[in-house]
């Protein structure tokens, strides 16, 4: 996580998806999960799906969001 913010923002009823590649080397999964984290700690509800992947989007990954945002309505 290349920024955490001094003073977290407040975000109760906020919902996040991370979709991260455990073969990532660009951004790599030990930082998705850090932000997972600082987000959860600043109180969002958050989804973390971890695909075994690299750097990019997975047609598993478009399938976890289409779940995911149809579970939003």
């Amino acid at each position: 996580v290349p920024l955490v913010p001094e003073h977290p923002p407040n975000l109760s009823n906020v919902s996040v998806l991370i979709a991260a590649g455990n073969r990532d080397p660009i951004a790599r999964i030990e930082e998705a999960q850090r932000l997972a984290t600082l987000l959860r700690n600043a109180g969002a509800q958050l989804t973390l799906h971890i695909s075994n992947a690299d750097h990019g989007l997975t047609g598993e990954d478009v399938d976890v969001a289409k779940s995911w945002l149809a579970g939003r309505n």
